[in-house]
């Protein structure tokens, strides 16, 4: 079981699911947004992309049980232990229904604070308490998900999480649209997107029920949580959460910022690029998101086998990355105005290539982290995150005040600069025999952001069309032979 697992057939026919069911939500997305802005208006869009970061941050205030689920179970099957994933499952199940339903007490108390905090128009006050509120019926739902899914990713069936997650991410996205027909009030968006959420988690369960090979036999049978599974789940758990709300805190704090300080307006010319743009942290999500389980299964094992991994998925993200950031900071405002608008783009284009060089910095991030993680050492992350969050705070209103929404962006890129350095020099921390690696990792770091700066000075269109079309073909070139080994190495040899 644990062969197949790590084999190099179960790797790819992962990364393709995942691929799939975080890829197509994508492009829907970009497809849909210049739609809900007309139809919404940007007062209430701004709006949208606030509930939209609350349903994304929300089970980040799971105790880190969802991923803590995932690198236990990983363990045990890389330990043949199968029979510990039912009392598992159903520990870190008992504690997530109790702390989704805290949170959604806790939201809908605070739905009317935080509204008037968001500096909302007098007219939408009403409808967005109402919305926040809705929403808040669907935390434990959200908390709920996080174990099922985490169990399904240590099996690796990625299959199964696409398949459920997918028309999920679609009704998020494609739901406001719909609603549109009937109101543009939040309120009817708020109350499809509880619908789905329902549905999605009778889903995961049933699936789950249904695995095949003996291990789903009895696994939705209900258990009490058991104190032992309980201690391996918060032990680990409790600096993942650290991490899981301080590090999303930093990323969705500035939309609230920028709410407060330039209004609902300034919300949507800023997170309108930030959402595309994060969309690009997808793709290190894709592939880390089926290696965490892979890495911690492979790291119990052989440490051996987990650093050429590392290796090779760090140099894929790196290069595969460049071309598409390096092309928004070169045509920002001409892509924004070919998408929405031109007025739109005359706001827009200074966050977009402000925060197109932080996506690709932090892409170099991402294999460090989930490294440090999948080794047990959830504790280094959380206390780097902590330090990371009062200057980066006090950074983010001095520049949001100063310099209006471009301020805000170049304060997010310059604290994702720090993360990054850190996260790779404690990868060296936990393994020294990544130093040549993370050397590595850094000298790449400083050649992006002198290339990405160099290329910004360029100003005729055909010059900043000749400079992409060669940096694509360079990173394609160096791509190629990483990529290939990885996906016919596997794990395991």
């Amino acid at each position: 079981m644990t062969e197949d697992l790590l084999s190099a057939r179960v790797l790819k026919r992962s990364l393709a699911w995942n691929a799939l069911g975080t890829l197509l939500p994508l492009v829907v997305a970009v497809l849909a947004v210049p739609l809900l802005i007309t139809g919404l208006g940007t007062d209430r869009f701004g709006l949208l992309t606030i509930v939209w970061a609350l349903v994304g941050y929300a089970s980040l205030f799971d105790l880190g049980l969802g991923r803590a689920l995932t690198m236990l179970a990983a363990e045990r099957l890389g330990r043949g232990q199968d029979g510990e994933l039912h009392p598992l499952l159903w520990t870190a199940l008992g504690w997530l229904l109790g702390l989704g339903l805290l949170a959604a007490l806790l939201l809908w108390g605070l739905a009317r604070p935080l509204v008037s905090v968001l500096g909302t128009p007098p007219g939408l006050v009403d409808e967005a308490v109402l919305a926040f509120r809705i929403l808040a019926l669907g935390l434990p739902l959200v908390f709920v998900t996080s174990a099922l899914t985490g169990l399904l990713m240590a099996l690796q069936r990625f299959d199964i999480l696409t398949v459920v997650r997918l028309p999920l991410s679609l009704a998020t996205t494609l739901g406001p649209l719909l609603t549109l027909l009937i109101s543009p009030s939040l309120v009817w968006i708020s109350l499809l997107m509880l619908a789905a959420r329902l549905l999605a988690v009778v889903a995961f369960a049933w699936r789950l029920g249904r695995l095949g090979g003996g291990i789903g036999r009895g696994l939705m049978r209900p258990a009490r949580p058991r104190a032992e599974q309980s201690r391996l789940l918060l032990g680990q758990g409790g600096w993942m959460t650290v991490t899981n709300v301080v590090g999303p805190l930093m990323t969705y704090l500035d939309r609230f910022l920028v709410g407060s300080l330039l209004g609902t307006a300034a919300v949507a010319w800023y997170v309108t690029p930030y959402e595309v743009l994060g969309k690009l942290n997808l793709v290190p999500g894709i592939l880390l998101g089926v290696l965490f389980p892979a890495l911690a299964t492979a790291y119990a094992r052989d440490a051996g086998r987990a650093l050429g991994l590392y290796a090779d998925a760090a140099a894929v993200l790196r290069h595969a990355l460049f071309p598409v950031c390096l092309a928004v900071v070169l045509f920002a405002e001409e892509l924004l105005a070919a998408w929405i608008n031109a007025g739109f783009a005359e706001q827009a284009a200074p966050v977009a290539r402000w925060l197109a060089v932080g996506v690709w910095v932090n892409v170099l991030a991402h294999t460090p982290f989930t490294f440090v993680q999948g080794a047990g050492r959830a504790d280094l992350l959380a206390k780097a995150h902590l330090a990371e969050l009062l200057p980066y705070l006090g950074l983010l209103a001095w520049w949001t005040q100063a310099y209006g929404i471009a301020g805000t962006a170049a304060a997010w890129t310059a604290r994702v600069l720090v993360d990054t350095v850190v996260m790779n020099l404690m990868a060296r921390h936990v393994h020294r025999s990544l130093s040549r690696q993370v050397r590595l990792e850094l000298l790449w770091l400083a050649a992006g952001l002198l290339a990405l700066a160099a290329a910004a000075a360029v100003q005729p269109p055909a010059g900043r069309a000749l400079v992409l079309l060669a940096a694509t073909a360079a990173a394609a070139w160096v791509l190629w032979p990483f990529a290939r080994r990885l996906l016919h190495r596997g794990v395991v040899a």
